[in-house]
């Protein structure tokens, strides 16, 4: 918990240097959707052990609160788009 305060606090620093307003701040970091294993299995319709199969190859973008993966949806859509389709469509034939 210490650490996503103190990434929340870096952000919000961050922003309030580039001259962004504290209002818009917090709507940017209520925009900021966080998607679980299991949320993003459901988003991306593949099985949850897809998911960690792909964590651990390297091959999706992802961190981690503790032991419990995360996954920013922007980030997701971006990975998505220029790599993901192929490698799920390949998985989906292969199972």
């Amino acid at each position: 918990m210490k650490l996503e305060v103190a990434l929340a606090e870096l952000l919000l620093n961050e922003l309030h240097a580039l001259g962004i307003s504290k209002r818009n701040q917090t709507d940017m970091l209520a925009d900021a959707k966080v998607l679980t294993v299991s949320e993003l299995s459901d988003y991306l319709r593949v099985h949850r052990s897809t998911i960690y199969r792909l964590l651990k190859k390297g091959q999706l973008p992802g961190f981690k609160i503790g032991s419990d993966w995360r996954f920013n949806v922007e980030a997701i859509d971006e990975w998505r788009l220029h790599q993901g389709a192929a490698q799920l469509e390949e998985l989906r034939n292969n199972n």
